[in-house]
């Protein structure tokens, strides 16, 4: 949940305050090393700022301009579930005869932020370069998989599976050449390498993904369709035509 205050200082510039509210109910029994994915229930509040600079020439298919989109907050992380000496037990995982756990205080401060740039260049009348970044940060001891960002899909990371990646930390880079067909439409040949980590309580990772693909955006009566064909992989592993993904994509023009 979310409720914020918005203020306009123009035309394409704005800031917004903002309090939110994330709830997790864990309702399996398994240890952490049983579960596919850590998470404890629990929840949290924190406040935050929002700064959107939009110099963008067209919201929906810009050909020259950039966009700077700045999100951080920061708050009280808390935790449920049986304590010890005041302090929550996570079990990690279990003997026949011994429970091996971790543990964490009720209480927590966790910060977080997002930021996206985006830049376009125009090469000729209807081709134009975009150069982006999109990078996120969560700082807090205590993380487990529910906490984290989860990267693939059209959104953010072409060529994965739906939010299929968990990090803490991200930066993805992309390189996209456009070539605009009609006010609302345009095909696109795209780049996008990404720096990740995951630092949680039971696994620290750093890792590198790269995707590369074509995309194909149109417009129909309801709104722009998006569609678009990319390989991915890690860094440890070859780009594979049978891991393809499609993505699909639809803004609503009202």
């Amino acid at each position: 949940n979310r409720i914020g205050i918005k203020y306009d200082i123009s035309a394409n510039q704005s800031f917004t305050f903002f309090w939110e509210n994330e709830t997790t109910n864990n309702l399996s029994t398994e240890t952490l090393s049983e579960s596919n994915l850590s998470a404890l229930s629990g929840s949290k509040n924190t406040y935050g700022l929002k700064i959107l600079i939009n110099k963008l020439d067209y919201k929906y298919n810009p050909r020259k301009g950039f966009i700077l989109d700045i999100e951080t907050k920061s708050g009280i992380k808390t935790l449920e579930g049986a304590k010890e000496n005041n302090k929550i037990i996570i079990p990690v995982y279990e003997t026949s005869d011994m429970v091996f756990s971790l543990f964490a205080p009720e209480s927590s401060m966790i910060y977080e932020t997002k930021i996206k740039i985006e830049g376009y260049v125009p090469l000729w009348k209807v081709i134009s370069l975009k150069l982006a970044n999109n990078s996120g940060f969560k700082l807090n001891n205590y993380l487990l998989d529910n906490d984290l960002f989860r990267l693939g899909g059209f959104q953010l990371l072409r060529g994965f599976d739906q939010q299929s990646i968990f990090v803490s930390n991200y930066s993805i880079f992309t390189s996209e050449f456009k070539v605009l067909l009609e006010e609302n439409s345009f095909l696109n040949i795209f780049f996008d390498q990404a720096i990740m980590e995951k630092s949680t309580m039971i696994e620290n990772s750093l890792n590198q993904s790269y995707a590369m693909g074509v995309g194909f955006n149109f417009e129909t009566k309801p709104g722009i369709f998006s569609i678009s064909y990319a390989l991915g992989k890690f860094k440890d592993t070859n780009f594979n035509l049978s891991s393809a993904k499609i993505h699909f994509g639809f803004i609503n023009l009202f």
